[in-house]
């Protein structure tokens, strides 16, 4: 026997021995019970059961199933001890399972025996190779003598490394017993997040899933694609998100996959300003590098000089020849004015070729860094790049929760934030589902502010009857704008479901063309006013590079201009903005009408602008200089409107103005507010300097810049396809072969990595491992190369290729990239009724809004299932979801659901969505009904009759704002059903990116 083993029998046998120790006397005959007690059990609450206890004139010294103090029997119950009376909600409880310590014991001792075991055969072991090492010394020392100091230093060495070993097989044998446990415990963490995310998701003080409470975009950093080539040809070997651009490569090439020899990494980012102000940008980097701000190059460092849409294009980009020296550079940006809190898209090209460096070849290094206002300068944080230019929904702020309440402004909401007895109704559909923000029924405040996160329209709506019921502070110089549009407000509802009270409300709109804060004074206290917002859609996707004069007529920028007057067409508008500046004809603006204050010009630009500066040059006599123009940005006019002094010049140069922040629009008007003299026509000479943006049409327009050409016979090479031809080696292509050519392998291929012309494109691709014929279409990115001396031929992918002569051209084959044409429509399939929907449909089984499959949908309540199997339907329509009858709780029959309740789903873009719904009567019984449906306000049916065991389609166009869309079932005439409406099953996809 092992000495642990005798340990493990001795610790064993030590609470035997314990227990047969003799126990005091005593007197008490219960006490005297408890000697014999074989096992302390427990309540199910935790509490410690007593030794001995009485129960109908009945002595118990375990638990007992007899009858319990409550009544009941069969389950083993207990008083607990004396100690623990009061303790709990009662001195008894149910008994938890014993545990059966002579299994425990054999357990324990089998678990023991077996690691004795198993000790044992590792000292064996090890005795075993001890034996065989003292054999060795003895050999050695036999034939070399002890005079090899370094041998005996060497065995010393592996006698340490045995008692490590031996101390090892220790650690492990008791780490080997924690790993049960640690098991155990990873399990037991699973259940509790799991069971905390269905608490989390159930929690009514969780907003995640509730519409209007999106995240916010956060910084995430700059993506970039690493590519095994210092010319970016072909796809990108890899693609990583970097913090922040400040990184040094060396070793081991940059990202798996991509050489450190040489190699080239294009990074892409939206780059959001802190505040405003002039920025200058640093590069400091020892490899060629360009960075782009927007569409312009901003620094150029031992690259080629960029053409037109090299800012967004994936073309390759030559190497040219190092003519300076290699080492770390530092180039600067000129000077450019950002807005704070503006995103603007950046990208940033570096080349790494060691062949052109001296110093350090194998390392690279770039950090991009900026200086603004006088902070001085810093690498970039990470805190600014964001991979996306996603825009926030509105969101209100700063505001008393006890005067205002946030809602949706939509038909049947709750129009006051102190009172239940008000309705929206009559809602414009242009304005359905706008962020609401409700006030008191009759406003008692004497001003209030709100913060809004994002630039604005801000809608104010008061009655009809009388003026608009707040006004600007001193500190908020907002002007009010009037629409024709009305939305009504509803009182009380009579017993036939008619409002008491109908009371019309004028909307009007702020212009808000920068997030911050709109103070509010009220000029009339308790009159009523609704208050709603909308995002300003901004199609400009970056602003920013060099400054350039924006209103040159004939220039990139220029549309149109209009003017209030003109003398005649050779001083018209276009004169004034022709860059001449000179007082006669085709030189300057002239007014006409004898008298210059509020005469205007306006420009119309083709596409968005970023303005920060304008110049203004008069006529040449001093009677027709105007002493102050207004700028305004919209062809309403807007509160933004900025007010110039101007000099009493006419000097150009000193009638040069600063902007108080550059502003992004496709419009701009200068009008004059005041002459030095009055009663004179006036005029003159504009110039609006600023910037270009990128919109998002520009962008897709670029990336689907590379022809795609569709292989119509399997045996095509780039030799057969005109598209291509003459190959001239840069030139690219996507060839797109169908499934049936790639399965074909028609043709040959000759060469590995590199082609020759002659290869067939799509069995060349199959053996590169670009196609394997899974897919429908495989989309393969052709890259013209130039001569090649010889191809060789291997087997790759179940191809054999062959050698080939020299070309005068070669191919580079690799996966096509990502293309917008491509994408994945939006289109769900979402069956009701279903705990497992069929496939290619998600599954509505009436739960609360949350998210399936990355799609967040569901109802506001919890809503009944409906069987209606009997029917004449489909699969797809046996089952669905009931919603309320829809004449409201105000008339609701006796026994039916009453209670509001609708059907949401959150969906990823704004837009128009086709929605194909089908829906029947209440499915439960042998008569039908009628139907009523509304999708965002917009009805699919209105009181169709539905016989029992039939279904009614009904198909829309649903304009969607804030990504959603809501199913309701309501009805507004007289006589409404008492039955209710179940949905079964919708189809919806996006059709257009205009919301209509």
């Amino acid at each position: 026997m092992t000495i642990r083993r005798a340990v493990a029998l001795l610790c064993l046998s030590v609470p035997a021995c314990l227990s047969e120790a003799p126990a005091p006397p005593t007197n008490d005959p219960l006490q005297r019970l408890t000697e014999f007690r074989q096992q302390h059990r427990k309540t199910i609450d935790g509490r410690l059961c007593a030794a001995a206890f009485v129960q109908d004139n009945q002595t118990y010294t375990d638990c007992t199933d007899a009858r319990s103090p409550d009544g009941t029997s069969g389950r083993e119950w207990c008083y607990v001890e004396v100690q623990l009376l009061g303790k709990g909600p009662k001195d008894w409880n149910y008994c938890s399972r014993p545990i059966n310590y002579s299994k425990l014991r054999a357990k324990a001792q089998e678990v023991f025996d077996v690691k004795a075991i198993q000790s044992n055969n590792l000292m064996a072991r090890l005795d075993a190779e001890a034996a065989k090492i003292e054999d060795m010394i003895r050999r050695f020392t036999a034939t070399c003598g002890a005079a090899h100091s370094s041998m005996s230093q060497n065995l010393n060495q592996i006698d340490g490394l045995l008692s490590r070993s031996q101390h090892c097989l220790k650690k492990m044998e008791e780490a080997s017993a924690k790993i049960g446990l640690i098991e155990a415990t990873i399990d037991d963490v699973k259940d509790d997040i799991d069971r905390d995310m269905k608490r989390a998701i159930m929690n009514k003080k969780n907003c995640s899933l509730v519409r209007g409470y999106e995240d916010e975009p956060f910084a995430d950093g700059v993506r970039g694609a690493y590519y095994n080539n210092p010319t970016f040809t072909g796809a990108p070997s890899a693609f990583r998100t970097d913090s922040a651009l400040d990184l040094v490569f060396s070793g081991k090439g940059p990202v798996e996959g991509v050489s450190s020899n040489s190699f080239s990494v294009r990074w892409e980012a939206f780059l959001e300003a802190p505040r405003s102000g002039m920025y200058t940008f640093i590069v400091e980097s020892d490899c060629g590098v360009r960075m782009f701000l927007g569409d312009e190059p901003i620094i150029i460092d031992r690259m080629p000089t960029p053409v037109s849409g090299d800012a967004i294009s994936e073309n390759p980009v030559p190497v040219i020849p190092t003519k300076e020296k290699t080492g770390m550079m530092r180039t600067e940006s000129v000077m450019m004015e950002l807005v704070g809190g503006q995103k603007y898209r950046i990208r940033v090209e570096m080349v790494h070729s060691n062949h052109l460096k001296y110093l350090n070849p194998n390392s690279a290094t770039i950090r991009l860094l900026w200086r603004h206002g006088e902070g001085g300068e810093e690498v970039i944080p990470s805190s600014h790049y964001l991979t996306g230019n996603a825009r926030p929904p509105v969101k209100f702020s700063g505001l008393n929760p006890k005067q205002f309440d946030l809602g949706f402004f939509s038909d049947g909401e709750r129009a006051f934030a102190d009172s239940d007895q008000y309705f929206l109704a009559d809602v414009p559909l242009r304005y359905e589902g706008r962020r609401f923000l409700r006030t008191l029924a009759e406003p008692n405040m004497e001003a209030f502010s709100v913060e809004v996160n994002i630039p604005a329209t801000i809608y104010i709506a008061s009655p009809i009857d009388e003026g608009i019921p707040v006004a600007p502070e001193e500190s908020s110089a907002w002007k009010v704008h009037d629409t024709d549009e009305i939305v009504s407000v509803l009182f009380g509802v009579t017993g036939m479901g008619r409002a008491l009270e109908s009371r019309a409300m004028r909307i009007r709109f702020i212009a808000l063309r920068e997030r911050g804060k709109l103070s509010f004074k009220l000029r009339q206290k308790g009159v009523p006013f609704l208050i709603f917002a909308e995002e300003k859609k901004n199609a400009a996707l970056s602003c920013g590079g060099e400054e350039e004069v924006l209103s040159l007529v004939a220039g990139n920028a220029y549309a149109d201009c209009s003017a209030s007057s003109e003398e005649s067409d050779v001083y018209g508008c276009a004169a004034g903005l022709n860059g001449r500046h000179m007082d006669q004809p085709n030189g300057t603006w002239r007014t006409l009408g004898g008298n210059g204050v509020g005469e205007w010009m306006a420009i119309k630009f083709r596409k968005q602008v970023q303005i920060t500066h304008f110049r203004f040059k008069p006529r040449d006599e001093a009677v027709n200089w105007p002493s102050e123009i207004t700028l305004s940005y919209s062809e309403e006019g807007d509160e933004d409107s900025e007010v110039f002094p101007i000099r009493h010049t006419s000097d150009i140069e000193r009638n040069t103005y600063k902007l108080a922040r550059p502003v992004i629009t496709d419009y701009v008007r200068a009008e004059i507010t005041e002459m030095f003299v009055n009663g004179e026509d006036s005029g003159g000479s504009f110039e609006f300097l600023g910037s270009s943006c990128t919109t998002t049409e520009e962008a897709d327009d670029a990336q689907a810049a590379i022809p795609r050409i569709m292989v119509e016979t399997c045996d095509a090479t780039v030799e057969s396809i005109p598209e291509i031809l003459p190959l001239e080696e840069g030139d690219q292509i996507v060839a797109v072969c169908p499934q049936h050519c790639v399965k074909s392998l028609e043709g040959s291929a000759y060469g590995t990595g590199v082609y020759a012309p002659g290869s067939t494109l799509c069995t060349a691709g199959v053996h590169a491992g670009i196609c394997d014929g899974t897919e429908t279409a495989c989309e393969i990115l052709v890259t013209i190369g130039g001569p090649k001396s010889a191809f060789k031929g291997t087997r790759n992918h179940g191809v054999a290729s062959s050698p080939s002569g020299p070309t005068d051209a070669s191919v580079k084959l690799s996966r096509a990239p990502c293309h917008m044409p491509s994408a994945a429509p939006i289109k769900y399939f979402i069956s009701f009724g279903e705990h497992v929907a069929p496939e290619g449909w998600n599954a509505d089984d009436g739960s609360i809004k949350q998210s399936h499959d990355g799609i967040v949908y569901g109802w506001w309540r919890e809503a009944p299932t409906k069987s209606c199997s009997g029917h004449n339907l489909s699969h797809l329509s046996s089952r669905g979801v009931s919603f309320p009858v829809p004449i409201g709780s105000q008339r609701c029959p006796l026994g039916a659901d009453c209670a509001p309740n609708f059907w949401s789903v959150v969906l990823p873009e704004d837009g128009t969505y086709r929605l194909v719904a089908q829906v029947a009567g209440p499915c439960d019984g042998s008569t039908g009904g009628h139907v009523y449906l509304q999708a965002n306000g917009i009805s699919l049916a209105s009181g169709q009759l539905v016989p029992s065991g039939s279904s009614y389609g009904a198909i829309a166009a649903i304009p969607v704002r804030d990504h959603v869309i809501t199913l309701t079932s309501s009805c507004t005439t007289e006589k409404c059903p008492d039955t209710s409406t179940t949905i079964l099953n919708i189809e919806l996809e996006k059709i257009s990116d205009e919301v209509a």
